[in-house]
């Protein structure tokens, strides 16, 4: 209720234009949707007391989690150049942060990590998975997943690996420069 009172709010007030509340709202979507991901199926393990999902729903829940959680992580870097530029170079901020520039960055942003839960996604889904195919989670987690496949998963490992070390080091760069 708050995220979407926020959203309102910010698209309602005249005085809540700048690209800060724009990013704002963009989060609180974010956060909206994030949750939804799991909250479903959640309430429906609890309501039905067998709650089970499909292997492709568990794909679709999987992707979508990952997908809404690098999203976020782009979307807090693209914030924090945001403040970097208001804060440090006060001159340049309405033409550096343009609605055009802002628009480009909320877009890049959940892009990316729609883009960015493909890899992880594919290779997990192509597992073979055995033994027991209960997992003791409310919701379709990559490392239980792993747990789960009795093929070699290497392959997820270093895709996991790779994409972890380019989203830590795209926000450690952006940082680095907003520090320096």
């Amino acid at each position: 209720m708050a995220n979407t009172f926020l959203i309102i709010l910010t698209y309602v007030s005249a005085s809540l234009t700048s690209p800060m509340y724009f990013f704002l709202s963009n989060l609180a979507c974010l956060d909206i949707v994030y949750t939804s991901t799991t909250s479903p199926k959640l309430i429906n393990i609890f309501v039905i007391a067998r709650g089970q999902i499909s292997f492709v729903g568990c794909m679709v829940q999987l992707y979508f989690f990952i997908a809404f959680g690098s999203t976020e992580y782009f979307l807090l870097t693209v914030m924090s150049f945001d403040r970097y530029v208001a804060i440090c170079k006060p001159l340049h901020y309405t033409l550096m942060m343009s609605k055009q520039a802002c628009l480009y960055g909320a877009l890049g942003s959940w892009l990316g990590g729609l883009v960015a839960s493909i890899p992880i996604t594919t290779v997990t889904s192509t597992l073979d998975y055995c033994n027991s195919n209960v997992i003791n989670h409310f919701f379709c987690d990559i490392t239980a997943l792993i747990n789960l496949a009795c093929s070699n998963t290497t392959i997820i490992q270093t895709v996991i690996l790779i994409q972890g070390v380019l989203l830590v080091m795209t926000s450690f760069f952006s940082h680095s420069y907003i520090l320096y």
